[in-house]
This record gives structure tokens, sequence and C-alpha cells, in this order.
């Protein structure tokens, strides 16, 4: 069971993988990105956390899994997984070409607050923790609890910073912005 469940869940972000670069292509140009050290960083947090999940440590006195019928732990992972990918997707399209894969200003950026951003100002990031945590509830590893944090770690690391870059951007604007819509869960945080 744990193969397929690694085959399925590694098919549904290969394939997500494959549309993000090819979507990647209509971006439009940055005018400043963020260094090759922060990338790394940031891409380091992501590998660690991801090797917890493959290969999940036995947590203390916890049990091994989450949810004891392997179907459902599978089923219930693979909904969560495709739900934050589709979030990550809507929200994607909704930048257009402001979109970028790594912190940056684009030229002529905009800010944008419909769809998803009308929700969480980070919808592309918490989109990317549903799915960890669909990866997780499939792979039903309590060990994968330390995976979730590294992705949160890094994905609220990575927000930090971009809002940082956005305050100047778009200044009364976005910090409005911040007032009015919460950065990665909708009405807590």
């Amino acid at each position: 069971m744990q193969l397929i469940t690694a085959g399925v869940i590694i098919a549904i972000w290969v394939a997500w993988f494959v549309y993000w670069l090819a979507s990647a292509r209509s971006a439009q140009r940055s005018k400043r990105t963020e260094s090759v050290l922060s990338r790394l960083f940031h891409l380091a947090l992501l590998l660690v956390g991801g090797v917890f999940t493959l290969f999940p440590p036995h947590v203390g006195p916890l049990p091994d899994t989450i949810i004891p019928n392997r179907t459902l732990a599978l089923l219930l992972g693979v909904v969560v997984l495709l739900c934050g990918l589709g979030f990550t997707v809507w929200a994607r399209i909704n930048l257009g070409q402001n979109w970028s894969g790594r912190i940056g200003m684009k030229e002529n950026q905009q800010l944008i607050r419909t769809g998803p951003y009308a929700i969480v100002r980070h919808p592309i990031y918490a989109g990317l923790i549903i799915g960890a945590l669909g990866s997780i509830l499939a792979f039903d590893v309590v060990g994968g609890i330390i995976t979730l944090c590294f992705v949160i770690v890094a994905y609220y690391r990575k927000s930090r910073i971009e809002e940082h870059w956005m305050i100047p951007q778009f200044g009364q604007d976005y910090l409005r912005y911040q007032r009015e819509v919460k950065a990665l869960i909708p009405f807590v945080f």
C-alpha cells in the first residue's frame, strides 16, 4: 500500500510541477529578486521536510500512524492535496504575469486582491502547506508532523520577506490589505 501511496502522491506533485513550469513562461521580467542564498535556504527547508515524509522517524510515545485505515488515509490525503494544489493554481491564474517563483518585484507589478487573494494574502504558500498536509495524511505517518513544521516555517519565512518588499512597492494600499486580509489562514493568521 505504501508503494501505491507514494506513486499517487508523486504523480500528483509531478503533474502540478509540470503545469507550474509551463505557466512560468508567461510571467513578466523581474526587476529585483531574492538572493541565491535566500532561495537555497528556502529549498533546503522544503527538502529536509520532504525527507521526513519519505523516511519518517518514530516520534516518542506517539503511534506511528495518524489514521488506522490506510485506504481512508490515502483518499483523505489525496483530496486534501488536490484542494491545496488547486488553490495554488487558482492563485497562479489570478496573478497572471505578476507571478514569480522567487521572491521578487516585477516591472509594472500590480497588487492583486481578487480571487484567492481576497481570502489570504499568500494563497500559493497556503495551498502548498495544505498540499504538504495532504501528502502527510496520505503517507499516514505521525513523523510527517515534522515535515509540516518545516514547510510552514519555509513559507512563513518567505511570506515575511515578500511582505517587506511589497510595503515599499504599494505603500498604504498594501498596509490596508494587511489589515483586511490574513496572511495564510483565513480570518486567523
